[in-house]
């Protein structure tokens, strides 16, 4: 049976059955068109004032009927099947415009269709209100060696040629043009498009854009390919611009791709409203995080810290797409209607936060009687806190001697690592807790930290909030400097950090060219892999415990708006 696609919501019972009927018409193998077919179409389009369009395969059967508006008509997601490079779909579409009274002219929409679609040829023809057929436009396929497609298309070709047209020759060319291409490349890992809507300055939606990279990067995303779209605002239903949202499901179909991910949030709203646009896999930037969280929590907190958040994020966003689950538990003896399957599974996603969260309060008074008795003993803490990827656990290596993973990945930690860090190694007569502190390793923050994942990893965060002294560590190499540290500020406001002092450290001087060492009473820079400035580090820690002046290196005194880089010398 053919697929019917389009707005049918308008149509009558009896001209649906008429568009229904055009899959008994069957074409020649060897022709584009059956003559009757054609005039089915031309007498559905005359009576609906709409666009009327079907797909034929091969065999000349007719597999998708469309209705479009008066003059734009939309395919039905063909799946992947026959879209990919080395092959064609095996369908040629057919369109029947409603009289008008200028001639046809193909639109670029059905243009990109025919070559996204990899499809074998497309015919738009114009209807005449006596029932006849006008002029026609005949678009064929060019597949370039190189792997592109293009059109060629023919303004000249009547009506009566397109029905008596040998088109097995044509296909004959088309085989013989798609088996010169590159053949398909083997899939090894998943395939997304990543899709940017930038509102802002270029340059802070460049290094947007690169971090949305770096994250599917670190999440082993294959990126197919990066679109981007500048507007004054963003849509309240798509994101996106219909006729680009359009244009970019096409794109992802013709390249195999499973899904697209954002870089931005997607509202609950939104989300449904691309769901009904496409089967295509729709993902934003936190659940791109929660994905790299959950991919690389090892610890039972991590896990439960991240699996809180996941479901925190989902609730709202449950989608219930299939009507045939639409009621459960209900019926003779049953108390009411029941609960729906998006009911009971918001119910349940409602019972597990609840188990959770009861487990992470019982993990959070076990830290909390660790940090008391390390409070017993005097023993001072530093930790380290800054923007993800900035070097924090190959600082901590440097300092301690310990082999904590570290590497060249974004949130490559995700549990707090504790280590002892010797101070002072020359006075060896002082007692531990007046030469020794604890250094913390802390999860690295990024821009736009999703709330869900600040609550959920607030146990954890809040080893930073018991420290005596916070090293905020920055990347030297890296442009964007004060969107980061922006972000890291936001982050310890919201655990309550605000009035911890801290010192900056700026790390990576070998990448960026810098020279180590102090650069004023609150300010340091360093090299942890190639251990320069490490001293100059651990004497500024030294004096700031024991009791000298503290500088204070907080939002309050350097506004998000107006934060420029602290004193370099």
């Amino acid at each position: 049976m053919a697929q019917l696609t389009g707005d049918f919501e308008k149509v009558r019972p009896t001209q649906l059955g008429q568009l229904q009927r055009l899959e008994r018409s069957v074409t020649e193998p060897d022709r584009f068109v059956s003559p009757s077919l054609c005039r089915k179409l031309a007498q559905n389009a005359c009576e609906l004032g709409r666009l009327v369009g079907v797909l034929i395969d091969r065999r000349g059967h007719v597999r998708h009927i469309l209705l479009g508006e008066a003059k734009r008509v939309w395919m039905p997601d063909l799946g992947r099947l026959g879209g990919g490079a080395g092959r064609t779909r095996g369908l040629r579409l057919v369109v029947m415009t409603p009289p008008s009274p200028a001639p046809p002219v193909l639109p670029a929409d059905l243009r990109t269709d025919l070559t996204r679609l990899r499809l074998d040829g497309l015919a738009y023809i114009e209807a005449r209100r006596d029932g006849s057929l006008g002029a026609t436009v005949l678009a064929l396929p060019i597949y370039e060696p190189e792997g592109t497609v293009r059109s060629l298309e023919r303004t000249d070709v009547s009506t009566k040629h397109l029905v008596e047209l040998d088109y097995s020759k044509e296909l004959e060319r088309i085989d013989h043009e798609v088996a010169r291409q590159t053949k398909a490349q083997t899939i090894t890992g998943p395939r997304w498009a990543l899709v940017g809507v930038h509102t802002g300055r270029k340059e802070d939606d460049k290094r947007r854009m690169e971090e949305l990279i770096e994250l599917a990067k670190t999440a082993g995303v294959e990126v197919v390919f990066e679109a981007i779209q500048r507007r004054r605002r963003i849509d309240p239903k798509t994101i996106l611009g219909k006729g680009r949202l359009e244009d970019l499901i096409l794109e992802c179909l013709e390249r195999d791709t499973e899904g697209m991910i954002f870089d931005r949030d997607i509202t609950p709203r939104q989300l449904l409203n691309l769901s009904r646009k496409t089967d295509l896999k729709i993902l934003d930037r936190t659940q791109l995080i929660l994905e790299i969280f959950a991919r690389r929590a090892t610890s039972a907190v991590a896990k439960t810290q991240v699996e809180m958040a996941q479901l925190r994020y989902s609730l709202p966003r449950l989608i219930e797409r299939h009507s045939g689950l639409s009621r459960l538990a209900g019926g003779l003896g049953g108390r009411g209607p029941g609960e729906s399957a998006l009911e009971v599974s918001r119910r349940r996603a409602r019972e597990r936060l609840g188990k959770l969260q009861k487990e992470l309060d019982q993990r959070k008074k076990q830290r909390q009687l660790q940090r008391r008795a390390r409070r017993r003993g005097s023993i001072r803490k530093v930790a380290l806190v800054g923007y993800t990827n900035a070097g924090k656990s190959t600082l901590l290596n440097a300092l301690t001697g310990s082999d904590v993973l570290a590497e060249d990945q974004l949130f490559a930690t995700l549990d707090t690592t504790n280590r002892k860090w010797l101070l002072r190694p020359e006075a060896a007569h002082l007692p531990a807790h007046e030469k020794e502190v604890i250094l913390v390793d802390t999860v690295g923050f990024i821009r736009d930290l999703p709330k869900d994942l600040i609550e959920a990893f607030r146990a954890t965060l809040e080893e930073a909030s018991d420290a005596d002294l916070l090293l905020h560590v920055i990347d030297d190499a890296q442009d964007g400097e004060e969107t980061r540290v922006a972000a890291v500020h936001d982050v310890l406001d919201a655990i309550g950090c605000g009035d911890i002092p801290r010192l900056i450290i700026r790390n990576k001087c070998d990448l960026s060219g810098h020279k180590a060492g102090r650069l004023g009473g609150h300010s340091v820079r360093v090299s942890a892999t190639a251990n320069q400035g490490l001293v100059d580090l651990r004497c500024m820690v030294q004096d700031r415990l024991v009791g000298r002046e503290v500088v204070l290196e907080s939002p309050e005194n350097h506004p998000h708006d107006e934060w420029s880089p602290l004193d370099e010398g």
